[in-house]
């Protein structure tokens, strides 16, 4: 996504600080805002896994319980 200079409208490199044209101060989000965005991500990511793997151990569990009640 390209950005621009909100005081001058010049393209700005992707985490330019300031602007090279008219030395103006981005708006770009700091490290330590990108960093705990990734990591909210990852934990929701790794939340929605431990669910995933809860799942299917039940349905495993479930599918085994039927088939020791009827074997075929």
């Amino acid at each position: 996504m390209t950005k621009f200079c909100k005081n001058c409208g010049t393209e700005l490199y992707p985490y330019a600080e300031f602007c090279g044209s008219c030395g103006a101060p981005t708006q770009t989000p700091s490290i330590s805002t990108i960093a705990s965005s990734e990591y909210i991500t990852q934990e929701s990511d790794e939340q929605g896994l431990v669910l995933l793997i809860k799942s299917s151990i039940t349905k495993g569990m479930d599918f085994l319980r039927s088939f020791l009640k009827n074997p075929k």
